[in-house]
């Protein structure tokens, strides 16, 4: 029996001495938590900053070709690059608006259909200043029941007098 109790005192003294060994385990449990949301916060800032880098990139880029194209149109006849512009996406055409002298860009404008012009217009007065119809804004502000597969579809209920404002001066 005493050898039991004996080696029952010596296992826990050499058990505790182990722990011992190992300071960060038997001082705070959360250390190494901490130590790998540091690692994981280090990855992040990296990531972060090589995806800032490529942005950057990336809009250079976009820059460089803007600038090519702006060049390219200067140097086309107006109704030629008239017939280029109509088939552009207008987010490019906003770019491009700004880069290509006014003069020019009206000569390019009276060769394109007088409807293609204005769309492009609107577009890009509401890009410039974000300003919608009043009636796109109460479109947009619309908010529909959900449906569902075995639901009838629900009846729109259409704005009343009150919620519907007139365009500012």
């Amino acid at each position: 029996m005493r050898k039991i109790i004996f080696l029952c005192l010596v296992t826990t003294q050499i058990f505790a001495e182990a722990q011992q060994d190992t300071p960060s385990a038997s001082t705070n449990p959360f250390e190494n938590t901490k130590k790998e949301i540091e690692k994981e916060l280090e990855m992040i800032k990296e990531e972060k900053k090589k995806f800032q880098e490529a942005l950057q990139k990336e809009k250079e880029l976009q820059e460089t070709r803007i600038n090519q194209l702006k060049e390219t149109l200067e140097k086309m006849e107006p109704k030629k690059a008239a017939k280029v512009i109509e088939s552009m996406d207008k987010d490019i055409i906003v770019q491009l608006y700004g880069r290509v002298p006014l003069k020019q860009m009206t000569k390019i404008f009276e060769n394109m259909t007088p409807q293609k012009v204005t769309e492009f217009m609107e577009y890009h007065t509401r890009q410039k200043t974000k300003v919608f119809h009043p009636i796109l804004k109460e479109l947009l502000s619309c908010q529909l029941p959900a449906t569902t597969a075995t639901s009838p579809t629900p009846a729109v209920t259409p704005p009343t007098p009150s919620t519907v404002t007139a365009p500012s001066p």
